[in-house]
């Protein structure tokens, strides 16, 4: 951490992609499972075939662990994070800036294709849960596409306050429930960027106090 304080050289951990791509493949398998084989992804629904019951109560289950996933993701995040603050001489609000705009552009480019395929392809939804009789795909996007429910995940659902469910706010706000989201899983973005003000706040703190009393 001494060669970080200065700023004299960055480390790139290379490893740290090759766990993100792996995870990600989780995510999306449990995202598909969760709509298609309920069961086996520990969801809401039927067993539509035998081998499902075998496949969630077995270490298969870790093939499509998307939940593990995600925390594994805050994990690497603050690992990348923490010796990029560290060894910045950028200030806070700055760092809070970058980051505000690095997280914001994808959830931008993901909710304008949600509101795309709301529009154009409205009944996919219940068709999906009419075939797989899934409970998880019955409880995706109730959103009544009003200009003012758009605006608020654009402007402040999807990453700034989230949902009823799943914001750190949750308990001083009455919020929108993620059922109205335009791409729930956006709510780990939510996560994502506070916890990366978190690490902005300590890293500063970090580099103002002895190494002993920090």
């Amino acid at each position: 951490m001494g060669n970080l304080r200065t700023g004299e050289r960055r480390h790139t951990f290379e490893f740290v992609n090759g766990l993100r791509g792996l995870a990600a493949l989780q995510v999306v398998a449990l995202h598909y499972c969760s709509s298609f084989l309920p069961f086996f992804a520990r969801a809401e629904g039927p067993v539509h075939y035998g081998i499902e019951a075998t496949l969630s109560n077995s270490p298969a289950f870790f093939l499509i662990d998307g939940y593990s996933a995600v925390y594994l993701f805050f994990l690497m995040s603050g690992f990348v994070l923490a010796p990029s603050f560290i060894g910045s001489d950028a200030g806070g609000p700055r760092h809070v800036a970058k980051r505000f705009t690095r997280l914001y552009i994808p959830i931008a480019a993901a909710l304008m294709l949600g509101l795309a395929l709301a529009v154009f392809l409205p009944s996919a939804k219940d068709f999906t849960a009419q075939q797989s009789n899934s409970g998880w795909v019955r409880g995706l996007f109730e959103n009544p596409l009003t200009p003012l429910s758009v605006l608020r995940e654009f402007a402040l659902n999807s990453m700034l306050v989230s949902y009823q469910e799943t914001s750190i706010f949750a308990r001083g706000l009455h919020l929108t429930s993620i059922a109205q989201s335009l791409d729930a899983p956006l709510w780990t973005i939510h996560i994502e960027f506070w916890g990366s003000i978190l690490t902005i706040l300590v890293c500063a703190v970090y580099r103002q106090l002895p190494g002993r009393l920090f």
